[in-house]
């Protein structure tokens, strides 16, 4: 049986304390999947403890889950965060490892989307930025054209002639090639 992730988490404890509220007992080693070791452990010894002071099993199974629910919808954010991370690693991992077994005749973008694709994953589409990178994309991009401008102008008729001529060839290399 896979491992539960906090959300599934989540969602069993909340009916599980529903259906605690509501009246209906479990056995305590029912619960154990719902909490940690730890947790586990506290609540088994104040199963045991409880003689003492007269509370039932269903009452202290009760109160414990209810504040274990607490606890964890108090971490929720926290855990999303980490699971978010963890999947966004893992997606990435994956189309780094397909993007360099790429060989020569083969396209890497292609074949780390189509990895991506496999696993579940959306494809990476480099057009496809969120907002606040393509802001300041365009921000660094003006930054890097006022240096250009002010060290072109700073430039002797010499290295600016040398400097233009760099830029055609950069520009005609990056332009496509008509296929025959």
């Amino acid at each position: 049986m896979p491992k539960l992730n906090v959300i599934h988490i989540f969602e069993r404890m909340q009916k599980c304390v529903q259906e605690l509220e509501a009246g209906k007992s479990y056995e305590t080693r029912n619960l154990s999947g719902l909490l940690s070791d730890q947790q586990y452990r506290d609540l088994q010894q104040q199963v045991q403890n409880r003689k003492g002071k007269k509370l039932t099993t269903h009452e202290v199974q009760t109160s414990f889950m209810q504040n274990a629910f607490k606890q964890l919808k108090a971490n929720l954010p926290a855990e999303l965060d980490r699971l978010t991370r963890q999947r966004e690693v893992k997606a990435a991992r994956i189309f780094l490892d397909a993007y360099f077994s790429a060989s020569c005749s083969q396209n890497p973008m292609a074949l780390g989307n189509a990895a991506l694709q496999r696993n579940n994953f959306r494809p990476y589409n480099s057009n496809r930025l969120p907002q606040h990178q393509l802001k300041r994309d365009a921000e660094i991009k003006a930054n890097e054209a006022a240096i250009t401008k002010h060290l072109v102008s700073q430039m002797s008729e010499e290295q600016r002639d040398q400097y233009e001529f760099d830029q055609a060839v950069v520009a005609d290399l990056e332009r496509p090639k008509k296929r025959r």
